[in-house]
């Protein structure tokens, strides 16, 4: 009788445990199945990275407010009352938070979650308070580093833009045989609307993020020329590939169109020199206007190619990273004079490049800088998706500061947005032709 009890609490305790086991794996299912895990990894990323120190509730209500504003903005959530109710309450709560993120999964459906988890992201990158600290989906990430390699968006229509004193976008300059040239638009054209959007006061990233999109689909433009009434241009988008460097002779000065720093930036200049030396250039002009940068190590290596070896480029610090000095390599400076040309949109590389040659000597035409003296870096995340992050500050190689002062140029040249005349070009091919 004893050994049937025995058996018996034997029988029950294994019940009990694999019921308990169960229980668990349901437990561990559930959790891995929950993609809101991304968050507390994009989370430990910016905490142990971000260049000043970071609130862990701060990046919470970050994340709660972009979940907030994406249920606001869907059709369906929007009408769930008591989600609204409960994300205004959550707070720093994580655990609250995260509740809320898995109903509003289970009313749409898993298909939309990225999304939602996606709003988290960025609602907790913009918590930093960081222009330039941000979040990129999959599909982002992926033509980040297109454009880098050789500036590849997969659906465009070919042009630079820039923001006009009017608050709308001008085209700085359309690529050659893209849909922008074969459907007439041109350079110093105001782009007023996407779409009949208004692209007043919005920035040009946003509206760059209007312009592209699937390829072979098509997106309108409404156009003003040289003051006229604004008419409308219909594009197909298409994939587009731009070069980061363009080049020509002019009045016997080697001329540099430096579009971005892109992995094959270097190499592209080097061609530049040799078509350069062929023509016995008295000099070069280094135009960096509208260049908003790309790798680092790459403007140094331009630097490298002006100024012996040795020479500081910039020095670069922050909270977790390690006070760092790049230097020149020397392995092909040239002796002819180089002349810069920047102007306010002119930022990150470009500066480091512009700061580095002033500080040696040579002379910087235009008028002042962005001002971005800070270092990203790029953070792949579990599911594709990226986190940008300011690591550091960096200074010129006279340690001057950059970030949110720019770099002031020798020779100050206006230019008139409206002119088809380039002052600022024609300056500085002069004082490189000296």
């Amino acid at each position: 009788m004893r050994t049937y009890k025995w058996i018996s609490l034997v029988l029950i305790f294994v019940v009990i445990f694999l019921h308990a086991n169960v229980q668990a794996q349901v437990r561990v299912q559930i959790f891995s199945a929950d993609k809101s895990s991304l968050v507390t990894e994009g989370a430990t990323i910016i905490q142990k990275t971000f260049v000043d120190s970071v609130n862990s509730q701060a990046l919470t209500e970050g994340a709660r407010k972009g979940l907030l504003k994406a249920v606001q903005e869907d059709s369906i959530l929007r009408t769930k009352i008591f989600l609204i109710h409960n994300l205004s309450r959550v707070g720093s709560d994580i655990f609250a938070l995260r509740g809320s993120y898995r109903e509003c999964v289970r009313i749409l459906g898993g298909d939309t979650e990225s999304h939602l988890l996606y709003a988290m992201m960025r609602g907790m990158a913009e918590s930093l308070g960081d222009r330039h600290s941000r979040f990129f989906s999959p599909f982002e990430a992926r033509e980040f580093f297109a454009q880098l390699r050789e500036h590849v968006i997969s659906g465009g229509i070919g042009i630079f833009m820039s923001e006009h004193a009017s608050k709308f976008i001008v085209v700085d300059e359309v690529v050659e045989d893209t849909p922008a040239s074969r459907g007439g638009l041109l350079a110093k054209d105001l782009i007023i609307a996407v779409d009949g959007v208004s692209t007043e006061g919005i920035g040009v990233e946003k509206v760059s993020e209007r312009i592209r999109g699937v390829a072979d689909t098509s997106v309108r433009l409404t156009v003003v020329r040289k003051g006229a009434v604004p008419f409308d241009l219909t594009f197909v988008r298409k994939p587009i590939r731009v070069g980061s460097v363009a080049s020509s002779v002019r009045n016997n000065v080697g001329y540099i169109k430096l579009r971005f720093f892109g992995e094959d930036t270097s190499e592209k200049i080097d061609a530049c020199f040799v078509k350069f030396d062929a023509a016995q250039v008295k000099g070069y002009v280094l135009d960096m206007r509208n260049n908003g940068g790309g790798y680092v190590n790459v403007a140094v290596h331009t630097v490298s190619k002006f100024i012996p070896g040795g020479r500081i480029v910039s020095s670069f610090s922050g909270r977790t990273y390690p006070t760092e000095v790049m230097l020149t390599d020397g392995s092909q400076a040239r002796e002819l004079p180089v002349v810069v040309l920047v102007n306010k949109n002119s930022a990150s590389a470009s500066e480091i490049v512009a700061g580095a040659l002033q500080d040696n000597g040579y002379k910087v035409v235009g008028v002042k800088s962005y001002g971005k003296g800070s270092m990203q870096q790029m953070y792949p995340l579990s599911d594709g998706s990226m986190l940008k992050v300011t690591r550091a500050h960096w200074f010129t190689s006279n340690r001057h500061p950059v970030d949110g002062v720019g770099i002031t140029p020798n020779i100050v040249v206006e230019q008139d947005e409206n002119s088809d005349e380039d002052i600022q070009l024609q300056r500085a091919l002069q004082e490189a032709g000296q």
